[in-house]
């Protein structure tokens, strides 16, 4: 029962976000669009994961003109420190952007994408002074890239980005990194390192089990055992048809 409510939910988000009602130029000048509100929203945006500071600034997102710092907004949203458990409630933070200002969705794909394919830095050259990324480092890249490649899959499941081609590019080059550093390894006789495993596995899982990021007909089966019955058709671009 709670994951059927949970998936009812998800749909009726994207039916809000394929079909969005922004809010007029004269609507959005009534609400405060001052400095000190940004910054502190931009606060909490870097808090995302956490859950009071999130519920929190859903709450106070509809009051503020963020006109003048979507692209701010976005990039704190791409860059800030997600837990795989945080990707549905922040993918509903940017939903709320995204049927709020028409530009929000443009402004955080990039940075979304750059944080899901970073790479590794490159090997130091010998004798400099600068040592190659310590565990500490890779660890919190593989975690940021990990919850970028969900929380991009999650946006178009629903309907913030209109299409999976770009996400779906990602994740190619994720699983090619692999694959390049799985050969070069056979080349020198090394174990394979398969540094991207953290990010893939967990991925697989979800997007094997994620109505969502299926074809129409699913979507309408995910309706019906949502217990939504059959919900009329979607508006907007599909997502998943690439």
């Amino acid at each position: 029962a709670e994951a059927a409510a949970a998936l009812e939910a998800r749909l009726k988000l994207r039916q809000l976000n394929l079909s969005a009602q922004r809010p007029s130029e004269g609507e959005l000048k009534a609400r405060d669009s001052s400095l000190k509100k940004y910054e502190a929203a931009r606060r909490k945006l870097v808090k995302l994961g956490d859950e009071r500071e999130r519920s929190a600034l859903l709450a106070e997102l509809p009051r503020l003109n963020l006109s003048k710092y979507v692209e701010e907004v976005a990039l704190a949203v791409a860059e800030a420190p997600l837990k795989l458990k945080d990707v549905v409630p922040a993918a509903e933070l940017c939903s709320l952007m995204h049927r709020t200002y028409a530009t929000f969705t443009q402004a955080l794909e990039p940075p979304l994408l750059k944080a899901a394919t970073a790479l590794p830095p490159p090997p130091p050259r010998p004798g400099a002074a600068v040592a190659s990324e310590g565990e500490s480092e890779r660890t919190a890249r593989l975690l940021r890239k990990r919850s970028a490649l969900r929380l991009l899959f999650e946006l178009v499941a629903v309907g913030v980005l209109p299409s999976p081609k770009r996400p779906l590019g990602a994740l190619r080059d994720v699983m090619e990194e692999d694959t390049a550093s799985a050969a070069e390894a056979t080349r020198s006789g090394e174990p394979a390192p398969f540094g991207n495993l953290q990010v893939l596995q967990p991925f697989v899982k979800y997007a094997a089990a994620e109505p969502l990021l299926a074809s129409p007909p699913a979507h309408a089966a995910a309706r019906a055992a949502a217990g939504g019955g059959n919900g009329g058709g979607e508006a907007g671009g599909e997502a998943g048809g690439e």
